[in-house]
């Protein structure tokens, strides 16, 4: 499909086209659920394997940490290899993984399985909203985009709800055993669905930059993981100081393929990612706290827990396609302010209820 096509004012949206974007959507749903739905078995995982918090926090932390390691790289491979090999790649690496958490008989093998779940969706998650942008023409992107983020944003809102249901009655290895479900139902959805189209090969892949990146980002964690100690939290600083310095050299000197660091000279740009990652650090952050909280402080069941998130995610999940459509309308800087107002009453709510 070449753009003149996709920005036609009226180009109808085949079924293929759409149930792919369903297909790639839901790998990306499945990932998402599989983070989210663990975050209310921490207590229970520190008993079944006689491990600390600290310890156990990162089967959440790592995975996340690997989503975010493979999504730089989407548009390399984006452009490297077909949309087909891409969504058959996410699942296999997602079921593989979900199968290794599901028969862990240790911490370790759980830390595999879900780095290589990680893998998965760190290639789905990008892949669907590149989908969207280059197969759903221009005017109906908003709408799509809502739709996409409303499937993702369904994930978090039953993840709590999911692994402290199941961790309450059925035990915690059996998150991963229903989870399988989905994989094998999508399979052939994909199958039918995701077509091969003719590509540019791009240019060689920059491994050293992303070494550095990587280097960056996992320094980051550490230090922050390292706060209590604050000798072994500055080496970790120093290390991503020195890291993300020799990846901006990297960017800007090497002719290799990998990120382009010079869409940061666009204000708008960069101050969108930094809004971005500052909402997404604090729900994230508010989806791992509360329920361990509702646990640990308050003496709740990993069944209370769970539904605790319900309400407000689903409502979030729920607007994205009204929300979408509006921003085909209206644009985003309306959206942007009122969201934002919402989002700070909500974090006074919870400071001033956090006893109850």
């Amino acid at each position: 499909m070449n753009t003149q096509e996709i920005n036609a004012p009226n180009n109808k949206i085949s079924a293929k086209t759409r149930f792919s974007i369903v297909a790639v959507a839901l790998v990306a749903f499945v990932g998402i659920l599989a983070e989210t739905s663990l975050n209310v078995t921490f207590p229970t995982l520190e008993k079944a394997f006689g491990i600390p918090l600290s310890t156990v926090q990162w089967v959440t932390t790592a995975y996340l940490l690997v989503v975010a390691l493979v999504m730089p790289t989407s548009s390399y491979i984006s452009q490297r290899f077909q949309d087909r090999t891409l969504f058959f790649t996410a699942l296999i690496f997602f079921t593989v993984g979900d199968i290794l958490s599901l028969i862990s008989p240790n911490f370790s093998i759980l830390m595999v399985g879900r780095l290589v779940q990680g893998i998965g969706t760190g290639i789905a998650i990008p892949l669907m909203f590149n989908m969207v942008l280059t197969k759903i023409p221009r005017a109906k992107v908003g709408v799509w985009m809502g739709f996409a983020g409303m499937i993702l944003s369904i994930a978090p809102a039953l993840g709590p709800t999911y692994g402290g249901l199941l961790t309450g009655t059925l035990g915690w290895r059996m998150i991963f055993a229903l989870i399988l479900i989905i994989p094998i139902i999508i399979f052939p959805l994909g199958m039918w669905a995701i077509e091969n189209h003719k590509k540019e090969r791009p240019g060689q892949f920059d491994f050293i930059a992303f070494i550095f990146l990587s280097i960056a980002m996992t320094s980051a964690l550490l230090a922050l993981d390292a706060l209590g100690n604050p000798q072994l939290a500055l080496i970790w600083l120093v290390v991503f100081i020195l890291s993300l310095i020799a990846f901006i050299w990297r960017s800007k000197t090497s002719n290799l393929h990998f990120i382009d660091i010079n869409v940061f000279k666009s204000p708008t740009f960069t101050l969108s990612v930094i809004v971005y990652c500052i909402l997404q650090f604090a729900n994230l952050g508010i989806n791992f706290i509360i329920p361990n909280f509702l646990q640990i402080s308050l003496g709740t069941s990993s069944t209370l827990a769970g539904f605790a998130l319900l309400p407000g995610s689903l409502i979030g999940s729920v607007s994205q396609g009204p929300i979408g459509a509006l921003y085909d309308r209206k644009g985003a800087k309306g959206i942007l302010y009122s969201s934002n107002i919402i989002f700070l009453v909500a974090l006074i709510l919870l400071t001033v209820f956090t006893q109850n």
